[in-house]
């Protein structure tokens, strides 16, 4: 049984060591492609920058309508699910805790809040598809999800 442990203990320590060694994520090969989702009828094509500056606003709420004159509908997720992470990072440029901020100010100031955030990807689903200015984030693992539109991929390098 000595043995064993002292074989164990080599090789945790040999592995921990390792540069070579990669850990794959816990949930899924694609855990840090993301999509942007919107209802299907939303008809807004841009190039990347475009449609990032717009989706960026839209969650911001600095614009509250859509190009085509719809009102927007931002979902954004739990502190706690990687989308979250990669809306704040590669999307909005801002740390959790500056989101926070950012929202407290809003508050204050013109009296939005922030978008609702729903944690099931599910249900997230279920919104977009019903409201038409719909707009949320979700982990890209499997195929594109059917009767929404993905409006943009993102990666994030820094998801969970």
């Amino acid at each position: 049984m000595r043995s064993f442990f002292k074989i164990a203990a080599f090789f945790a320590v040999a592995f921990a060591s390792s540069n070579s060694l990669v850990a794959a994520p816990l949930y899924g090969a694609n855990a840090d492609e993301f999509y942007v989702v919107v209802n299907s009828a939303n008809n807004f094509s841009g190039t990347d920058t475009e449609t990032k500056t717009l989706v960026r606003r839209l969650f911001l709420k600095s614009i509250k309508k859509w190009p085509g004159g719809e009102k927007a509908v931002p979902f954004s997720r739990k502190d706690t699910n990687p989308a979250q992470a990669a809306l704040l990072t590669e999307i909005l440029s801002m740390s959790n805790a500056e989101y926070g901020q950012y929202w407290a100010r809003q508050k204050q100031t013109t009296g939005d809040t922030p978008p609702h955030a729903v944690g099931s990807k599910s249900i997230l689903l279920r919104l977009i598809r019903r409201e038409p200015g719909a707009v949320g984030i979700i982990n890209g693992s499997g195929p594109e999800p059917k009767g929404v539109k993905v409006l943009m991929k993102i990666s994030n390098q820094a998801a969970f």
